[in-house]
């Protein structure tokens, strides 16, 4: 989930391109629903927040150290050369801390669990080899594990995937139920599901959300049909470092992909 030192969206984009080329060699496409959360850092409520790390076993030094960061924080507004009065601030984790993006990570995995507690999402087999040569073992039908995959997270981003509308509408469910309990607002007008061919809506709080069959999730185009690529146009430094695009079209159950630097 984000934050990770020396790890970018690269990882997060991998497993996204991932799953959409494994559920497509099935005739699975995946629904993607796309969640966006309303100033998610600054609606944390820290009562949960607390009783999670003490549920979690955070040392009361550490916990008592953390909550001094928080408690009895003042802030005023200054507009236009002048100053407003000051006012408690009782929400949200402070603001440039560097232990904030951690603090927001620990209380959206404790959201997630409460809103998803069974398996549910889409299945993935794996095996794995202990020796990377031998193919016999790759042929086995032993050594193999059952993965759900079932959320795409990068720091306040989320996705939910499903193989139905069905599956898509409960997960859509249990995750506004949880950010209901837990003070978190969702963005419904920035809110989209990526899918092709479904006409079928998939709601949250009875407002509908927006049929897509084009993303840009954290800088790479995501497509219904499959491809995905780097946003074209993308500077980095003030200059345009490169442009990447992957199709895929499957066809006989094979994939020609085309790519482009």
């Amino acid at each position: 989930m984000g934050f990770r030192p020396h790890l970018s969206t690269i990882d997060m984009i991998f497993t996204l391109r991932q799953l959409q080329e494994k559920s497509l060699e099935k005739c699975k496409p995946p629904i993607v629903v796309f969640i966006a959360l309303t100033r998610a850092f600054d609606m944390v409520c820290r009562g949960g927040l607390f009783a999670i790390l003490q549920r979690l076993g955070c040392p009361d030094t550490l916990l008592s150290i953390i909550s001094g960061f928080h408690n009895h924080m003042q802030a005023s507004v200054r507009y236009n050369g002048s100053t407003s009065k000051t006012f408690s601030v009782t929400r949200g984790v402070k603001q440039r801390c560097v232990v904030a993006p951690t603090l927001f990570a620990i209380y959206f995995s404790a959201l997630l669990l409460r809103a998803f507690p069974s398996i549910f999402g889409v299945l993935l087999h794996s095996r794995s080899s202990g020796k990377l040569f031998n193919l016999s073992r790759f042929r086995a039908r032993s050594k193999t594990r059952r993965v759900f995959i079932r959320e795409l997270l990068y720091a306040d981003d989320a996705a939910f995937v499903a193989h139905s509308i069905a599956d898509a509408q409960v997960l859509c469910n249990s995750f506004a139920a949880a950010c209901t309990d837990c003070g978190m607002k969702i963005r419904l007008s920035k809110s989209v599901v990526l899918v092709q061919g479904v006409s079928d809506p998939v709601t949250i709080n009875d407002v509908a959300l927006k049929i897509i069959k084009k993303f840009c999730c954290l800088g790479s185009n995501v497509t219904a049909s499959g491809s995905i690529g780097v946003r074209e146009g993308i500077l980095l430094g003030g200059r345009k470092k490169f442009v990447l695009k992957i199709r895929i079209r499957p066809k006989n159950k094979q994939f020609a992909q085309k790519l482009t630097f």
